[in-house]
């Protein structure tokens, strides 16, 4: 399975770029400010770490049975949601209550908008077929994300 942005990892230096998009979460979910290095309209792909976990646990209870001589129908792109930055801090402005368009400032960075924010749409009806699953929606990716602060 090809795994998209998992969030959100624990708030430590981890050398990551793609580790912005759990920053992003855990700075607004504490009412801090947040310097974005892609701009609002940056698409990328969201999985909370709970629903990756689930998708693992479904994937390794599959029948093994599916034809090992066609290697594109065992390659899934795990299903997610496709969301853009401005769409994720308005959800968690709302759910905890700060101004996100005060906290966060943006300061696009090219090379990092150009690999992590400028995702398209993702094809994955064969890996929801099988039963794998996104968050459902956005409030319910960031909730699962950070379960631990509610």
């Amino acid at each position: 399975m090809r795994l998209p942005g998992i969030v959100a990892r624990p708030r430590a230096a981890s050398g990551l770029v793609s580790a912005f998009m759990s920053e992003l979460l855990h700075a607004l979910a504490a009412g801090e400010p947040f310097t974005c290095p892609v701009g609002p309209q940056a698409t990328a792909w969201w999985m909370s770490a709970q629903r990756c976990a689930e998708n693992l646990h479904h994937a390794a209870s599959m029948d093994p049975a599916l034809d090992p001589e066609d290697a594109a129908a065992r390659v899934w792109p795990l299903p997610v949601l496709r969301l853009s930055i401005a769409q994720v801090v308005a959800t968690l402005s709302a759910l905890y209550g700060v101004d996100g368009q005060a906290l966060v400032r943006y300061a696009p960075q090219p090379q990092v908008e150009a690999v992590f924010g400028r995702y398209p749409r993702l094809d994955d009806r064969a890996a929801r077929q099988l039963g794998l699953r996104d968050d459902g929606a956005v409030q319910e990716m960031v909730e699962r994300a950070l379960m631990s602060r509610r």
